[in-house]
């Protein structure tokens, strides 16, 4: 039977051999390129959404905010490109007790909310399409994601903090001036993530979900033609 963690590594360690091997003939037309990028990061899914024992509704999920990041591409056809991409989040991890707390007189309640410090880095190898004419791409690779930071430094999350999965996407490359060019790309990151090593919360705080971050950014190339 085969194993999800390793069948994913597998997957992850041959689309990283594929872009250092087969660019080598394009990398001899000197169109490498790079690409400093600034973006939106959005999270998806919630870590953890729950009713517990009195009626009590806990949330646990990362914060939207700005990504940072630079991608390498070479191409290695007329119509498709290797890509190398990493991203930076300085994230908080948000913990949210619903309903904590009702005024006696008004009737009105009130959540209990904090914040912990995080991080989220992401890594990808991707292969980027591109019809020829066109400005529109198309993005599929794998990524690595890791969450770090305050919020998971605690002793009992002793699962993985660090994740396999894939990526889709879509990008637009846009000329400002002739020798000016923009790209615009949104990228959907597919992935699991269980902190504390349980599949239910009866074992661990923490279910394992399926997670989908969306990264929406605008990039400068640096070299292309």
């Amino acid at each position: 039977m085969f194993n999800a963690p390793s069948v994913r590594l597998r997957l992850a360690l041959a689309a990283i051999v594929t872009c250092f091997v087969l660019p080598s003939a394009a990398a001899a037309q000197n169109k490498f390129s790079v690409t400093p990028w600034v973006g939106s990061y959005y999270a998806f899914s919630k870590f953890y959404d729950n009713d517990l024992s009195g009626g009590l509704r806990v949330s646990v999920n990362q914060t939207n905010t700005a990504m940072f990041g630079i991608r390498a591409t070479i191409p290695v056809s007329p119509t498709i490109a290797a890509e190398g991409s990493f991203g930076y989040a300085k994230s908080a991890v948000n913990f949210r007790i619903e309903e904590f707390l009702t005024d006696t007189i008004s009737g009105q309640t009130f959540d209990l909310a904090t914040a912990f410090k995080g991080s989220v880095i992401i890594g990808s190898v991707r292969a980027v399409i591109r019809p020829r004419r066109s400005n529109l791409s198309v993005i599929l690779g794998a990524i690595i994601v890791n969450h770090g930071g305050e919020a998971w430094q605690d002793s009992t999350l002793d699962g993985k903090k660090t994740s396999f999965g894939g990526v889709v996407g879509f990008g637009l490359r846009a000329n400002v001036t002739p020798r000016f060019p923009i790209d615009i790309r949104a990228e959907l990151n597919l992935y699991s993530f269980d902190p504390d090593k349980s599949d239910d919360t009866a074992n661990g705080f923490y279910p394992g979900k399926f997670q989908q971050d969306l990264i929406v950014s605008i990039g400068i190339p640096l070299g292309a033609k």
